[in-house]
């Protein structure tokens, strides 16, 4: 569960952070980069999903990983 959180809805606040919370607070120079790292999770909105459910299976496996690596 702790890797749910980590993984994909850490993710998700931040990203909302970054592009609701911060659009107004910033000098226009620096919300353009950040608009070209936003851009492509407005339009697709289903690789951000994707790309926090890698990151949950890379911790998951990370953590499986340890557990082996403790055990030999």
């Amino acid at each position: 569960m702790n890797f749910v959180l980590i993984g994909y809805v850490l993710p998700r606040l931040i990203y909302i952070y970054m592009y609701f919370g911060l659009r107004n607070q910033l000098p226009l120079s620096i919300l353009d980069h950040f608009s070209l790292l936003l851009e492509p999770y407005l339009l697709f909105p289903y690789l951000f999903d994707l790309l926090s459910f890698s990151l949950v299976l890379l911790l998951i496996a990370f953590r499986d990983n340890l557990k082996i690596q403790s055990i030999q």
